[in-house]
């Protein structure tokens, strides 16, 4: 009988062992909301288009509050389960001319070895993504690069 009951996403990639009901994604608890948020999500625009980056494959996938389910499980000991302690997000608008919209990319912090090598994993993902018609493009230089800690939540 489960004794945890934690967040977690399935990838959307077909191939991924994380695809749908096969190995979920587990996100850290949510915060308290008196935390103030990062500067960065403080100066987003609503709506923002939350994409999320699979630890496995890599890839990008959109993502909204009703992706996010509550999963139960057994766990031993006084331990929580393999949840990822932090995610690592990148805010930024879209720099497709005449484009704008805000974009935040969230990953498992524990599965990005660099901040420099997340930033380049999601420029090469990126590319391949449909924003309004174009591809997601990336500002050439971001105002504020990768952060972890409780202020980055997928929502």
């Amino acid at each position: 009988m489960p004794n945890y009951v934690g967040p977690a996403i399935f990838c959307k990639n077909r191939n991924c062992s994380h695809f749908d009901g096969l190995k979920p994604i587990w996100l850290p608890s949510p915060i308290r909301r008196e935390i103030p948020p990062h500067p960065t999500v403080l100066a987003m625009a609503k709506p923002c288009r939350t994409m999320f980056r699979c630890p496995e494959c890599e890839q990008l996938f959109d993502y909204t509050k009703d992706d996010v389910i509550r999963i139960g499980r057994e766990v031993t000991g006084n331990f929580q389960p393999e949840n990822h302690s932090a995610l690592a997000c990148l805010d930024f608008v879209c720099a497709a001319k005449n484009c704008g919209i805000p974009v935040r990319i969230c990953t498992p912090a524990d599965s990005v070895s660099s901040m420099s090598h997340y930033e380049e994993r999601v420029r090469k993902f990126a590319a391949q993504v449909s924003c309004s018609g174009h591809s997601l493009v990336l500002p050439d230089v971001l105002k504020w690069p990768p952060y972890t800690g409780p202020v980055c939540q997928i929502f």
